[in-house]
Protein backbone atom coordinates (compact mmCIF):
# COMPACT_ATOMS: atom_id res chain seq x y z
CA UNK A 1 0.00 0.00 0.00
CA UNK A 2 2.71 2.44 1.02
CA UNK A 3 4.68 1.61 -2.08
CA UNK A 4 1.74 2.51 -4.28
CA UNK A 5 1.21 5.96 -2.80
CA UNK A 6 4.20 7.70 -4.40
CA UNK A 7 3.20 6.38 -7.80
CA UNK A 8 -0.29 7.75 -7.23
CA UNK A 9 1.15 11.10 -6.20
CA UNK A 10 3.24 11.30 -9.32
CA UNK A 11 0.24 10.48 -11.48
CA UNK A 12 -1.81 13.18 -9.77
CA UNK A 13 0.69 15.85 -10.85
CA UNK A 14 1.08 14.56 -14.39
CA UNK A 15 -0.01 17.37 -16.78
CA UNK A 16 -2.74 16.54 -19.25
CA UNK A 17 -1.96 16.47 -22.99
CA UNK A 18 -3.95 19.71 -23.34
CA UNK A 19 -1.84 21.45 -20.69
CA UNK A 20 1.37 20.06 -22.17
CA UNK A 21 0.41 21.48 -25.56
CA UNK A 22 -0.34 24.88 -24.04
CA UNK A 23 2.98 24.95 -22.16
CA UNK A 24 4.84 23.79 -25.25
CA UNK A 25 3.19 26.48 -27.35
CA UNK A 26 3.89 29.16 -24.73
CA UNK A 27 7.57 28.19 -24.77
CA UNK A 28 7.66 28.17 -28.58
CA UNK A 29 5.93 31.55 -28.72
CA UNK A 30 8.48 32.97 -26.30
CA UNK A 31 11.32 31.77 -28.52
CA UNK A 32 9.57 33.24 -31.56
CA UNK A 33 9.17 36.59 -29.85
CA UNK A 34 12.85 36.69 -28.90
CA UNK A 35 13.86 35.84 -32.47
CA UNK A 36 11.48 38.48 -33.84
CA UNK A 37 12.90 41.11 -31.49
CA UNK A 38 16.46 40.24 -32.54
CA UNK A 39 15.62 40.19 -36.24
CA UNK A 40 13.92 43.58 -35.97
CA UNK A 41 16.90 44.97 -34.05
CA UNK A 42 19.37 43.82 -36.68
CA UNK A 43 17.28 45.21 -39.55
CA UNK A 44 16.96 48.54 -37.71
CA UNK A 45 20.74 48.69 -37.29
CA UNK A 46 21.61 47.64 -40.84
CA UNK A 47 19.18 49.86 -42.77
CA UNK A 48 17.94 53.43 -42.79
CA UNK A 49 14.77 54.43 -40.94
CA UNK A 50 12.93 54.64 -44.28
CA UNK A 51 14.04 51.13 -45.31
CA UNK A 52 13.10 49.84 -41.87
CA UNK A 53 9.65 51.36 -42.37
CA UNK A 54 9.29 49.60 -45.73
CA UNK A 55 10.37 46.30 -44.15
CA UNK A 56 7.90 46.70 -41.29
CA UNK A 57 5.05 47.68 -43.60
CA UNK A 58 5.84 44.76 -45.92
CA UNK A 59 5.64 42.28 -43.04
CA UNK A 60 2.38 43.86 -41.86
CA UNK A 61 0.88 43.68 -45.37
CA UNK A 62 1.95 40.04 -45.66
CA UNK A 63 0.04 39.33 -42.48
CA UNK A 64 -3.04 41.00 -43.95
CA UNK A 65 -2.88 39.56 -47.48
CA UNK A 66 -2.20 36.02 -46.25
CA UNK A 67 -5.04 36.13 -43.74
CA UNK A 68 -7.18 33.96 -46.02
CA UNK A 69 -4.71 31.14 -45.34
CA UNK A 70 -5.16 31.66 -41.60
CA UNK A 71 -8.90 31.21 -42.10
CA UNK A 72 -8.27 28.12 -44.25
CA UNK A 73 -6.00 26.79 -41.51
CA UNK A 74 -8.59 27.47 -38.82
CA UNK A 75 -11.15 25.63 -40.92
CA UNK A 76 -8.75 22.72 -41.48
CA UNK A 77 -8.05 22.40 -37.73
CA UNK A 78 -11.76 22.23 -37.01
CA UNK A 79 -12.52 19.58 -39.63
CA UNK A 80 -9.47 17.46 -38.83
CA UNK A 81 -10.46 17.44 -35.15
CA UNK A 82 -13.90 16.00 -35.94
CA UNK A 83 -13.00 13.87 -38.99
CA UNK A 84 -14.24 10.28 -38.76
CA UNK A 85 -11.41 8.53 -40.67
CA UNK A 86 -8.16 8.99 -42.62
CA UNK A 87 -9.98 9.47 -45.90
CA UNK A 88 -11.88 12.44 -44.50
CA UNK A 89 -8.69 13.92 -43.06
CA UNK A 90 -6.83 13.57 -46.36
CA UNK A 91 -9.75 15.09 -48.24
CA UNK A 92 -9.87 18.10 -45.94
CA UNK A 93 -6.10 18.58 -46.30
CA UNK A 94 -6.46 18.61 -50.09
CA UNK A 95 -9.26 21.14 -49.88
CA UNK A 96 -7.30 23.37 -47.53
CA UNK A 97 -4.26 23.18 -49.83
CA UNK A 98 -6.30 24.55 -52.74
CA UNK A 99 -7.86 27.29 -50.61
CA UNK A 100 -4.57 28.25 -48.94
CA UNK A 101 -2.28 28.47 -51.96
CA UNK A 102 -4.63 29.52 -54.77
CA UNK A 103 -5.21 33.20 -53.90
CA UNK A 104 -1.56 33.81 -53.01
CA UNK A 105 -0.34 32.40 -56.32
CA UNK A 106 -2.74 34.69 -58.17
CA UNK A 107 -1.42 37.73 -56.27
CA UNK A 108 2.19 36.71 -56.87
CA UNK A 109 1.54 36.26 -60.59
CA UNK A 110 -0.06 39.70 -60.79
CA UNK A 111 2.94 41.20 -58.99
CA UNK A 112 5.36 39.63 -61.46
CA UNK A 113 3.38 41.05 -64.38
CA UNK A 114 2.87 44.53 -62.88
CA UNK A 115 5.67 45.13 -60.35
CA UNK A 116 5.53 48.93 -60.45
CA UNK A 117 1.79 48.94 -59.86
CA UNK A 118 2.28 46.60 -56.90
CA UNK A 119 5.00 48.89 -55.53
CA UNK A 120 2.80 51.97 -55.78
CA UNK A 121 -0.11 50.20 -54.12
CA UNK A 122 2.02 48.82 -51.30
CA UNK A 123 4.60 51.54 -50.64
CA UNK A 124 3.46 54.56 -52.69
CA UNK A 125 6.81 54.31 -54.47
CA UNK A 126 7.31 52.66 -57.88
CA UNK A 127 11.05 52.22 -57.24
CA UNK A 128 10.25 49.64 -54.54
CA UNK A 129 9.11 47.04 -57.08
CA UNK A 130 11.67 44.47 -55.88
CA UNK A 131 10.34 44.70 -52.34
CA UNK A 132 6.75 44.48 -53.60
CA UNK A 133 7.37 41.29 -55.60
CA UNK A 134 9.32 39.73 -52.72
CA UNK A 135 6.45 40.63 -50.39
CA UNK A 136 3.92 38.85 -52.62
CA UNK A 137 6.20 35.81 -52.76
CA UNK A 138 6.24 35.86 -48.97
CA UNK A 139 2.43 35.84 -49.01
CA UNK A 140 2.51 32.51 -50.90
CA UNK A 141 5.05 30.81 -48.67
CA UNK A 142 3.39 32.16 -45.52
CA UNK A 143 0.19 30.48 -46.69
CA UNK A 144 2.16 27.27 -47.21
CA UNK A 145 3.52 27.40 -43.67
CA UNK A 146 0.09 28.23 -42.21
CA UNK A 147 -1.23 25.11 -43.92
CA UNK A 148 1.51 22.95 -42.39
CA UNK A 149 0.98 24.37 -38.91
CA UNK A 150 -2.78 23.89 -39.12
CA UNK A 151 -2.29 20.29 -40.27
CA UNK A 152 -0.15 19.49 -37.23
CA UNK A 153 -2.58 21.24 -34.88
CA UNK A 154 -5.58 19.42 -36.28
CA UNK A 155 -3.90 16.02 -36.05
CA UNK A 156 -2.82 16.53 -32.44
CA UNK A 157 0.89 17.07 -33.14
CA UNK A 158 1.18 20.54 -31.68
CA UNK A 159 4.74 20.03 -30.42
CA UNK A 160 5.99 19.08 -33.90
CA UNK A 161 4.21 22.06 -35.39
CA UNK A 162 5.94 24.30 -32.86
CA UNK A 163 9.35 22.93 -33.87
CA UNK A 164 8.69 23.89 -37.48
CA UNK A 165 7.33 27.24 -36.34
CA UNK A 166 10.52 28.05 -34.46
CA UNK A 167 12.74 26.87 -37.32
CA UNK A 168 11.00 28.63 -40.21
CA UNK A 169 9.38 31.68 -38.63
CA UNK A 170 11.90 32.32 -35.86
CA UNK A 171 15.39 31.12 -36.75
CA UNK A 172 15.07 31.40 -40.55
CA UNK A 173 14.62 35.19 -40.81
CA UNK A 174 17.42 35.71 -38.28
CA UNK A 175 19.81 33.76 -40.49
CA UNK A 176 18.65 35.71 -43.55
CA UNK A 177 19.47 39.03 -41.89
CA UNK A 178 22.82 37.80 -40.59
CA UNK A 179 23.81 36.43 -43.99
CA UNK A 180 22.54 39.14 -46.36
CA UNK A 181 22.07 42.40 -44.46
CA UNK A 182 25.40 43.49 -45.93
CA UNK A 183 23.81 43.67 -49.38
CA UNK A 184 21.94 46.79 -48.28
CA UNK A 185 18.81 45.57 -50.08
CA UNK A 186 15.58 45.34 -48.14
CA UNK A 187 13.99 43.24 -50.90
CA UNK A 188 16.64 40.55 -50.25
CA UNK A 189 15.58 40.45 -46.58
CA UNK A 190 11.93 39.94 -47.55
CA UNK A 191 12.66 37.46 -50.34
CA UNK A 192 15.02 35.46 -48.14
CA UNK A 193 12.29 35.05 -45.53
CA UNK A 194 10.00 33.79 -48.30
CA UNK A 195 12.52 31.16 -49.41
CA UNK A 196 12.91 29.90 -45.84
CA UNK A 197 9.16 29.35 -45.49
CA UNK A 198 9.17 27.41 -48.76
CA UNK A 199 10.74 24.56 -46.76
CA UNK A 200 7.28 23.91 -45.29
CA UNK A 201 6.55 22.04 -48.53
CA UNK A 202 8.89 19.22 -47.45
CA UNK A 203 6.74 17.69 -44.65
CA UNK A 204 3.51 18.60 -46.44
CA UNK A 205 4.37 16.85 -49.69
CA UNK A 206 3.84 13.32 -48.32
CA UNK A 207 0.29 13.65 -46.92
CA UNK A 208 -0.87 15.87 -49.79
CA UNK A 209 0.40 13.46 -52.47
CA UNK A 210 -1.00 10.50 -50.56
CA UNK A 211 -4.41 12.12 -50.49
CA UNK A 212 -4.23 13.09 -54.15
CA UNK A 213 -3.32 9.56 -55.18
CA UNK A 214 -6.01 7.89 -53.06
CA UNK A 215 -9.75 7.89 -52.65
CA UNK A 216 -9.71 11.31 -50.94
CA UNK A 217 -9.31 13.06 -54.30
CA UNK A 218 -12.83 12.02 -55.28
CA UNK A 219 -14.13 13.79 -52.18
CA UNK A 220 -12.35 17.06 -53.01
CA UNK A 221 -15.43 18.93 -54.36
CA UNK A 222 -17.42 17.99 -51.26
CA UNK A 223 -14.58 18.96 -48.91
CA UNK A 224 -14.18 22.29 -50.67
CA UNK A 225 -17.90 23.01 -50.25
CA UNK A 226 -17.77 22.12 -46.56
CA UNK A 227 -14.73 24.27 -45.90
CA UNK A 228 -16.06 27.19 -47.90
CA UNK A 229 -19.37 27.02 -46.04
CA UNK A 230 -17.53 27.36 -42.73
CA UNK A 231 -14.64 29.60 -43.71
CA UNK A 232 -15.83 31.92 -46.47
CA UNK A 233 -17.85 34.14 -44.18
CA UNK A 234 -14.79 34.41 -41.91
CA UNK A 235 -12.40 35.65 -44.60
CA UNK A 236 -13.73 39.18 -44.39
CA UNK A 237 -13.19 39.05 -40.64
CA UNK A 238 -9.63 37.86 -41.12
CA UNK A 239 -8.94 40.64 -43.61
CA UNK A 240 -10.52 43.08 -41.18
CA UNK A 241 -8.25 42.14 -38.27
CA UNK A 242 -5.23 42.24 -40.56
CA UNK A 243 -6.34 45.56 -41.98
CA UNK A 244 -7.00 46.95 -38.51
CA UNK A 245 -3.31 46.75 -37.67
CA UNK A 246 -2.04 47.46 -41.20
CA UNK A 247 -4.05 50.60 -41.91
CA UNK A 248 -1.91 52.76 -39.59
CA UNK A 249 1.48 51.92 -41.15
CA UNK A 250 -0.08 51.87 -44.65
CA UNK A 251 -1.51 55.38 -44.31
CA UNK A 252 1.59 56.64 -42.48
CA UNK A 253 3.58 56.36 -45.71
CA UNK A 254 0.98 58.62 -47.34
CA UNK A 255 0.12 61.03 -44.52
CA UNK A 256 3.47 60.99 -42.67
CA UNK A 257 6.76 59.23 -43.55
CA UNK A 258 8.06 55.72 -44.18
CA UNK A 259 10.09 55.99 -40.98
CA UNK A 260 6.94 56.68 -38.93
CA UNK A 261 5.28 53.68 -40.55
CA UNK A 262 8.13 51.65 -39.09
CA UNK A 263 7.58 53.24 -35.68
CA UNK A 264 3.94 52.14 -35.71
CA UNK A 265 4.94 48.59 -36.63
CA UNK A 266 7.44 48.58 -33.75
CA UNK A 267 4.65 49.51 -31.34
CA UNK A 268 2.48 46.71 -32.68
CA UNK A 269 5.35 44.26 -32.24
CA UNK A 270 5.56 45.14 -28.55
CA UNK A 271 1.81 44.63 -28.39
CA UNK A 272 2.39 41.11 -29.69
CA UNK A 273 4.84 40.53 -26.86
CA UNK A 274 2.05 41.22 -24.38
CA UNK A 275 -0.18 38.50 -25.81
CA UNK A 276 2.67 36.10 -26.68
CA UNK A 277 1.74 33.67 -23.93
CA UNK A 278 -2.00 34.16 -24.10
CA UNK A 279 -2.13 33.50 -27.85
CA UNK A 280 -0.95 29.95 -27.15
CA UNK A 281 -4.32 29.25 -25.57
CA UNK A 282 -6.09 29.96 -28.85
CA UNK A 283 -3.68 27.78 -30.82
CA UNK A 284 -4.27 24.74 -28.64
CA UNK A 285 -7.82 25.36 -27.44
CA UNK A 286 -9.80 25.29 -30.69
CA UNK A 287 -9.82 21.51 -31.30
CA UNK A 288 -10.30 20.78 -27.58
CA UNK A 289 -13.18 23.25 -27.16
CA UNK A 290 -14.79 21.84 -30.31
CA UNK A 291 -14.78 18.39 -28.67
CA UNK A 292 -16.20 19.72 -25.38
CA UNK A 293 -18.93 21.64 -27.18
CA UNK A 294 -19.89 18.53 -29.16
CA UNK A 295 -20.15 16.65 -25.83
CA UNK A 296 -22.49 19.29 -24.37
CA UNK A 297 -20.01 20.55 -21.75
CA UNK A 298 -21.44 24.07 -21.78
CA UNK A 299 -21.02 24.75 -18.04
CA UNK A 300 -17.38 23.66 -18.11
CA UNK A 301 -16.73 25.97 -21.06
CA UNK A 302 -18.49 28.83 -19.26
CA UNK A 303 -16.25 28.46 -16.20
CA UNK A 304 -13.13 28.33 -18.33
CA UNK A 305 -14.18 31.43 -20.28
CA UNK A 306 -14.46 33.21 -16.95
CA UNK A 307 -10.88 32.18 -16.19
CA UNK A 308 -9.73 33.34 -19.62
CA UNK A 309 -11.27 36.80 -19.24
CA UNK A 310 -9.64 37.15 -15.82
CA UNK A 311 -6.29 36.06 -17.29
CA UNK A 312 -6.56 38.61 -20.10
CA UNK A 313 -7.29 41.43 -17.68
CA UNK A 314 -4.75 40.64 -14.96
CA UNK A 315 -1.86 39.61 -17.23
CA UNK A 316 -2.57 42.33 -19.77
CA UNK A 317 -2.85 45.09 -17.17
CA UNK A 318 0.38 44.09 -15.45
CA UNK A 319 2.36 43.76 -18.68
CA UNK A 320 0.93 46.96 -20.15
CA UNK A 321 1.83 48.99 -17.09
CA UNK A 322 5.43 47.86 -17.14
CA UNK A 323 5.80 48.30 -20.89
CA UNK A 324 4.41 51.83 -20.64
CA UNK A 325 6.82 52.73 -17.83
CA UNK A 326 9.87 51.24 -19.50
CA UNK A 327 8.97 51.81 -23.16
CA UNK A 328 11.63 54.51 -23.61
CA UNK A 329 14.32 52.21 -22.23
CA UNK A 330 13.03 49.30 -24.30
CA UNK A 331 12.94 51.24 -27.57
CA UNK A 332 16.44 52.69 -27.12
CA UNK A 333 17.95 49.34 -26.11
CA UNK A 334 16.06 47.47 -28.82
CA UNK A 335 16.21 49.74 -31.87
CA UNK A 336 18.83 52.31 -30.87
CA UNK A 337 18.83 56.06 -30.26
CA UNK A 338 17.83 56.74 -33.88
CA UNK A 339 14.35 55.48 -32.97
CA UNK A 340 13.68 57.69 -29.94
CA UNK A 341 10.91 59.47 -31.95
CA UNK A 342 9.03 56.14 -31.94
CA UNK A 343 8.50 56.21 -28.15
CA UNK A 344 5.25 58.28 -28.07
CA UNK A 345 3.70 56.14 -30.81
CA UNK A 346 4.71 52.93 -29.03
CA UNK A 347 3.09 54.12 -25.80
CA UNK A 348 -0.17 54.98 -27.53
CA UNK A 349 -0.40 51.56 -29.18
CA UNK A 350 0.38 49.74 -25.92
CA UNK A 351 -2.70 51.23 -24.24
CA UNK A 352 -4.77 48.69 -26.21
CA UNK A 353 -2.94 45.65 -24.79
CA UNK A 354 -5.70 44.48 -22.42
CA UNK A 355 -8.56 44.48 -24.97
CA UNK A 356 -6.25 42.92 -27.57
CA UNK A 357 -5.38 40.10 -25.15
CA UNK A 358 -9.11 39.58 -24.58
CA UNK A 359 -9.70 39.18 -28.30
CA UNK A 360 -6.80 36.78 -28.93
CA UNK A 361 -7.84 34.59 -26.00
CA UNK A 362 -11.55 34.47 -26.79
CA UNK A 363 -11.77 34.26 -30.58
CA UNK A 364 -11.35 30.46 -30.68
CA UNK A 365 -14.07 30.04 -28.05
CA UNK A 366 -16.44 32.25 -30.04
CA UNK A 367 -15.77 30.29 -33.25
CA UNK A 368 -16.72 27.04 -31.53
CA UNK A 369 -19.80 28.22 -29.64
CA UNK A 370 -21.53 29.87 -32.58
CA UNK A 371 -21.37 28.81 -36.22
CA UNK A 372 -22.29 32.34 -37.24
CA UNK A 373 -19.27 34.48 -38.10
CA UNK A 374 -19.37 36.46 -34.85
CA UNK A 375 -15.64 37.19 -34.94
CA UNK A 376 -16.07 38.47 -38.47
CA UNK A 377 -18.80 40.86 -37.38
CA UNK A 378 -16.70 42.10 -34.48
CA UNK A 379 -13.51 42.56 -36.49
CA UNK A 380 -15.25 44.27 -39.40
CA UNK A 381 -16.87 46.69 -36.96
CA UNK A 382 -13.55 47.40 -35.24
CA UNK A 383 -11.73 47.77 -38.56
CA UNK A 384 -14.39 50.21 -39.73
CA UNK A 385 -13.86 52.30 -36.60
CA UNK A 386 -10.09 52.20 -37.13
CA UNK A 387 -10.32 53.17 -40.80
CA UNK A 388 -12.70 56.06 -40.12
CA UNK A 389 -10.54 57.40 -37.30
CA UNK A 390 -7.35 56.93 -39.36
CA UNK A 391 -8.67 58.76 -42.40
CA UNK A 392 -9.96 61.55 -40.19
CA UNK A 393 -6.62 61.85 -38.40
CA UNK A 394 -4.73 61.85 -41.69
CA UNK A 395 -6.92 64.45 -43.39
CA UNK A 396 -6.85 66.72 -40.32
CA UNK A 397 -3.06 66.55 -40.21
CA UNK A 398 -2.54 64.63 -36.97
CA UNK A 399 0.02 62.40 -38.68
CA UNK A 400 1.39 59.23 -37.12
CA UNK A 401 0.15 60.12 -33.62
CA UNK A 402 -3.42 60.29 -34.90
CA UNK A 403 -2.98 56.97 -36.71
CA UNK A 404 -1.68 55.34 -33.51
CA UNK A 405 -4.70 56.63 -31.58
CA UNK A 406 -6.99 55.26 -34.30
CA UNK A 407 -5.42 51.79 -34.09
CA UNK A 408 -5.73 51.78 -30.31
CA UNK A 409 -9.39 52.80 -30.54
CA UNK A 410 -10.16 50.00 -32.98
CA UNK A 411 -8.48 47.35 -30.82
CA UNK A 412 -10.41 48.55 -27.78
CA UNK A 413 -13.68 48.18 -29.67
CA UNK A 414 -12.68 44.68 -30.79
CA UNK A 415 -11.86 43.48 -27.28
CA UNK A 416 -15.05 44.93 -25.84
CA UNK A 417 -17.23 43.27 -28.51
CA UNK A 418 -15.59 39.86 -27.93
CA UNK A 419 -16.12 39.96 -24.17
CA UNK A 420 -19.68 41.28 -24.54
CA UNK A 421 -20.74 38.44 -26.86
CA UNK A 422 -19.48 35.69 -24.54
CA UNK A 423 -20.90 37.44 -21.49
CA UNK A 424 -24.35 37.50 -23.06
CA UNK A 425 -24.05 33.94 -24.43
CA UNK A 426 -22.60 32.12 -21.40
CA UNK A 427 -23.56 34.51 -18.56
CA UNK A 428 -20.54 33.75 -16.34
CA UNK A 429 -20.26 34.98 -12.74
CA UNK A 430 -18.59 38.36 -12.86
CA UNK A 431 -17.62 38.39 -9.18
CA UNK A 432 -15.09 35.58 -9.77
CA UNK A 433 -12.98 37.81 -12.02
CA UNK A 434 -11.67 39.95 -9.15
CA UNK A 435 -11.32 42.91 -11.50
CA UNK A 436 -11.35 45.47 -8.71
CA UNK A 437 -8.63 43.74 -6.71
CA UNK A 438 -6.60 43.20 -9.85
CA UNK A 439 -6.77 46.88 -10.77
CA UNK A 440 -5.75 47.92 -7.26
CA UNK A 441 -2.84 45.44 -7.29
CA UNK A 442 -1.65 46.63 -10.70
CA UNK A 443 -1.83 50.26 -9.60
CA UNK A 444 -0.11 49.46 -6.31
CA UNK A 445 2.82 47.77 -8.01
CA UNK A 446 2.89 50.33 -10.78
CA UNK A 447 3.38 53.39 -8.58
CA UNK A 448 6.82 52.44 -7.20
CA UNK A 449 7.85 51.05 -10.58
CA UNK A 450 6.97 54.36 -12.22
CA UNK A 451 9.07 56.15 -9.64
CA UNK A 452 11.95 53.79 -10.30
CA UNK A 453 11.66 54.43 -14.01
CA UNK A 454 11.68 58.17 -13.34
CA UNK A 455 14.86 57.94 -11.26
CA UNK A 456 16.60 55.72 -13.81
CA UNK A 457 15.84 58.14 -16.64
CA UNK A 458 16.46 61.41 -14.79
CA UNK A 459 19.88 61.94 -16.31
CA UNK A 460 19.20 60.22 -19.64
CA UNK A 461 18.48 61.79 -23.02
CA UNK A 462 14.86 60.67 -22.91
CA UNK A 463 12.48 61.72 -20.14
CA UNK A 464 9.57 59.53 -21.25
CA UNK A 465 9.36 57.50 -18.04
CA UNK A 466 9.57 60.61 -15.91
CA UNK A 467 6.70 62.15 -17.81
CA UNK A 468 4.61 59.03 -17.37
CA UNK A 469 5.32 58.88 -13.63
CA UNK A 470 4.26 62.48 -13.24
Amino acid sequence: MAAERPAGSRARFQPSPFLRDILNTVAATGILMVSLVLTTRWVAEAFSSADFGVYGLARRLVGTLSIYSNVAGLTLVRFLAIAEDDRAREGHLLGATVLSLGPGLVLFGAGLLLPEVAARLAFDDATRRGAAVAMLGLVVTTALFNLLYAYYRGTGRVALGNVWNIALVGVGPMLVVLAWAGTGRIDVMIGGAALVLLLAAVPLAGPVLRGWGGAARRDLPQRLREQLAFGLSRVSGGLAIGGLTAVGPYLAIRFATAAEAGYLVAGQLLLRLVDAGTAAFGVVALPRIAELHAQGQREFIRDRVEDVVALAFHLGAFATLHLLVWSDVIVRAWLGDRYIPAIPLVRIVLVSAVPYCGYTLLRSVIDVLDERAINTRNTVTAAGVTLALSLGAGVLGYGAVGLAVATTGGLMVLGALSVHFLWVTLQPRGDALLLGRGAVLAAGTGWPVSGCGSCCQRDGPSRGSSDLAC
